[in-house]
């Protein structure tokens, strides 16, 4: 596992994660903040934070968070910037959030500690989509979420709402706002 840069200059791939930061898994995702952050999920070595550097000949900075930074878990499936600016963190053992500053996990909420997150989507009306392994759907309010660290979902759908199965692996919403589901 790891991370490379495509380098259009040299027609390949160079490898970008020093040495002092030590990938034994694969990464399973990776999004960028408005400011030009990238963060990276582990399969099981946390969180890579990657800070560009100002001169673009140079290499950014990284920086890792793990479980003794406040991580659910060092086992990341999933990541997401939501509308309201912070990175919501689908691990293996439920839903963590950085907000600018630290991480917060739902330790409190007994269904978002225990479940295993695959996927993330935040939606145009300010909800938050997590796609489970067993588990289906789950659609909280990011407001109540912001406020309620025990929120409940608003809406739980599985093979009962006709899911073909109950492990989601990923989730879209297009264009025209109709959500699509993998499994």
């Amino acid at each position: 596992g790891g991370i490379s840069r495509y380098v259009a200059s040299a027609d390949s791939f160079a490898p970008i994660v020093p040495k002092d930061i030590n990938l034994t898994k694969q990464i399973s995702s990776i999004v960028e903040e408005s400011s030009g952050v990238l963060w990276f999920a582990s399969e099981s070595d946390g969180l890579l934070k990657y800070t560009p550097s100002k001169d673009s000949d140079k290499l950014g900075e990284f920086s890792q968070l793990t479980i003794n930074n406040g991580l659910a878990s060092n086992s990341i499936y999933s990541l997401c910037i939501g509308a309201d600016g912070k990175l919501y963190i689908g691990t293996d053992h439920g839903l963590s959030v950085w907000d600018g500053n630290k991480i917060s996990t739902y330790s409190g909420n007994s269904q978002l500690s225990t479940l295993k997150i695959k996927t993330i989507l935040d939606d145009e009306q300010g909800r938050l989509w997590l796609g489970t392994q067993e588990s289906g759907l789950l659609v909280y309010s990011l407001n109540e979420l912001a406020s309620n660290p025990n929120a409940q979902p608003v809406a739980t759908l599985n093979t009962q709402n006709g899911l073909s199965v109950n492990t989601i692996n990923t989730i879209y919403n297009d264009k025209a706002h109709r959500l699509w589901i993998g499994s």
